[in-house]
């Protein structure tokens, strides 16, 4: 939910946020896909106008507490012709007609949360689920990645200490 955070509008936050932070709801972060995990230009999630919202349409992979979540950031080219600069980034309600969980991966480790699929046919969502400007979503995901960065290492030397200390 960083990016509602840092650049949703104040009715998004509204919306959202305290729902979050009470443990009402869960949030998760939708980024990768089969062909864009490190390459995040490559992403071919669509989001397309449609009156006075967006309908999107893809496929999200390795999404942590896929299936458990209420509410999903899911990022996606609006704008195809623009590379990087074509990327927004919505708010996607896990209730919403056409979004379904695909596959969830069997782990080796870190089991404490499902990981899966984010599946999207014709989602429909309102205006004011794009979270800040549109084209803006390449910069809000990796400013969510860079906060989240000393966190992923941080967990890969707990795991490490954990098997050295089972060894």
């Amino acid at each position: 939910l960083s990016p509602v955070l840092a650049w949703g509008s104040p009715e998004l936050q509204a919306r959202t946020v305290p729902r979050v932070a009470s443990g009402e709801c869960q949030a998760s972060y939708c980024l990768s896909e089969p062909q864009a995990g490190s390459d995040v230009s490559a992403i071919t999630t669509r989001a397309v106008r449609d009156g006075e919202g967006w309908i999107l349409n893809g496929r999200k992979v390795w999404i942590t507490n896929a299936g458990i979540s209420d509410f999903y950031t899911v990022f996606a080219k609006s704008d195809p012709e623009a590379g990087h600069r074509g990327i927004s980034a919505f708010l996607v309600e896990a209730d919403r007609e056409g979004f379904s969980i695909g596959k969830l991966e069997h782990k080796m480790g870190v089991r404490g949360s499902p990981t899966g699929e984010v599946l999207l046919d014709d989602v429909r969502i309102p205006a004011t689920n794009l979270i800040g400007e549109e084209g803006r979503g390449f910069a809000y995901a990796m400013g969510a990645l860079d906060s989240s960065r000393p966190i992923v290492g941080a967990q890969a030397v707990g795991i490490a200490q954990g098997a050295l200390d089972a060894a």
